[in-house]
C-alpha cells in the first residue's frame, strides 16, 4: 500500500491547524492520494478508497480549514498541496543527489574553518563537543538556514504563503511505496 511523507516549511500560528495533524489520519491521506491530480465528487473518493461518503465530506471539511484541499468545480474537491508519485519525484531528486553531492564536497572542503569557528563559539564551554554539535552546525545552520536563506535572498524562492491559519507555510508530500526508502547522498 502507498503512503504520503509530508514535509513542512514555514510557521503556522495554530496547533489545531498544523498540516501535519491535519494529514496525520490514514483517512486524510487516502482522501488526498486520491484528489492530488484531479478533483472528485465526495462520493467519488468514497468509493475510490472505501469510505463511506460521510465521513470523507467530513475530513474534507476538516482539511479545507487549513487549506489543504479545496473545492474546485462542479462541487468537486483537490488536493491543494503538492503530493508527487514515484515517476514525478524521480527527475528532482537525480538532480537533488547530483547538487548535494557538489554542496556536501564544498562542505567538506571547508570542515577545518566551521570546526574553527565552533570553536569560537560557546557551544564547548556549555559541554558540547564537535561530534554533538556537527549536525545543527553543518545541516541546520549551514545547509538549512544558509542555503535557504540565499535562494530567498536571490529571489529564487519566494517566502511561503499566508494561509488560513494566519501562518506562512509550503507543505507538499511524496507518495512511495512502504517499504522504499530514498537517500539523497
Amino acid at each position: 500500500m502507498s503512503q504520503i511523507t509530508f514535509s513542512f516549511y514555514g510557521d503556522t500560528k495554530s496547533v489545531g491547524l498544523s498540516p501535519h495533524l491535519l494529514v496525520r489520519s490514514l483517512l486524510a491521506k487516502r482522501i488526498l492520494l486520491s484528489i492530488r491530480k484531479q478533483g472528485k465528487r465526495s462520493f467519488e473518493i468514497g468509493a475510490e478508497i472505501g469510505a463511506d461518503e460521510d465521513f470523507v465530506m467530513d475530513e474534507l471539511n476538516r482539511l479545507s480549514r487549513n487549506a489543504l484541499v479545496k473545492r474546485a468545480n462542479e462541487n468537486r474537491w483537490i488536493a491543494n498541496a503538492i503530493i508527487l508519485d514515484e515517476e514525478e519525484k524521480k527527475p528532482l531528486v537525480d538532480l537533488a543527489k547530483q547538487l548535494a553531492k557538489e554542496v556536501a564536497s564544498k562542505i567538506k572542503d571547508e570542515l577545518p574553518t566551521l570546526k574553527a569557528a565552533f570553536e569560537r563559539c560557546s557551544f564547548q564551554d556549555q559541554g558540547f563537543a564537535w561530534n554533538q554539535m556537527n549536525y545543527i552546525v553543518l545541516v541546520a545552520l549551514i545547509t538549512d538556514l544558509g542555503v535557504n536563506h540565499s535562494l530567498h535572498k536571490k529571489d529564487m524562492v519566494p517566502p511561503p504563503p499566508e494561509r488560513p491559519d494566519e501562518g506562512r507555510w509550503y507543505f507538499w508530500g511524496f507518495k512511495a511505496d512502504r517499504t522504499q526508502k530514498e537517500s539523497l547522498v
